[in-house]
């Protein structure tokens, strides 16, 4: 859901922010880049910092729950009369995704765990490979999905200005499609089963059958 909204951002920048000037765009976005990369960085450390203090499915729904609060936000930050507040956009997009994919590699371990307690198996290699394929394969279907959203706003690249109902429904879209798909990711991480408590109790047994860490 995220990844069909990514040309979005940039034509709003471009066309909604700028009013078309693809120069005054082009020096937002590279700011809106670095502001990504440090907003990245710390939410990594906050991701982790909320997994230890309550939780790793506690961590997860945090991070939907500000992912879905900074999607919203981005109703307002593109603002031609206050274009700076772009960088709080990309921000944070960047701050929840890293600290998604964060405590993702984390909890995948915890799941290895839990299916070793029944197979009997260590099956890294299978989950990781899984992991990475789908992950790969929705990531590749947002990403061609976005030309269709775009093209279904009414976006004609041949125009220097867009009409604003194409400018509306790009803005509508950048801020509906990741929320609509960071609920269903809400509701589906409410029921992850694999508590901090249950992990405890699975390592243990693990470690009482291996006889080892």
């Amino acid at each position: 859901a995220t990844s069909m909204v990514g040309l979005l951002g940039y034509y709003a920048t471009v066309y909604y922010v700028c009013g078309g000037n693809v120069v005054e765009a082009t020096k937002w976005n590279s700011m809106m880049g670095i502001a990504g990369l440090v907003c990245g960085l710390v939410g990594i450390f906050f991701a982790g910092w909320v997994a230890r203090r309550w939780g790793k499915r506690n961590a997860l729904m945090t991070v939907l729950v500000l992912g879905i609060v900074a999607f919203i936000g981005d109703w307002f930050f593109y603002n031609p009369q206050l274009p700076w507040l772009q960088l709080f956009a990309s921000g944070g997009v960047a701050f929840i995704g890293a600290g998604f994919w964060t405590i993702y590699g984390s909890a995948m371990a915890d799941v290895i765990d839990h299916d070793e307690l029944g197979s009997g198996q260590r099956r890294e290699g299978s989950f990781a490979a899984c992991g990475s394929w789908i992950s790969k394969v929705g990531l590749a279907l947002g990403n061609g999905a976005s030309g269709w959203v775009l093209m279904f706003t009414g976006f004609d690249a041949k125009l220097p200005a867009q009409g604003e109902d194409a400018l509306l429904l790009i803005r509508i879209f950048l801020s509906g499609i990741p929320i609509c798909g960071l609920l269903v990711a809400l509701y589906i991480v409410s029921r992850y089963f694999l508590t901090e408590q249950r992990m405890h109790e699975i390592r243990a047994e693990l470690e009482a059958r291996r006889g080892t860490v």
